[in-house]
């Protein structure tokens, strides 16, 4: 189950990373996100 107080900071999270993808660019983001998931 996921509680209110995990999904505001899961929601706080995901915002701040927004904010660093519109940094580095959403190009040089993705490929990020796809090597954290092939680590998982």
């Amino acid at each position: 189950m996921i509680t209110t107080q995990t999904a505001e900071s899961l929601s706080a999270m995901s915002q701040r990373a927004f904010k660093i993808v519109d940094g580095l660019g959403a190009q040089r983001v993705a490929a990020l996100m796809l090597d954290t998931g092939s680590n998982l």
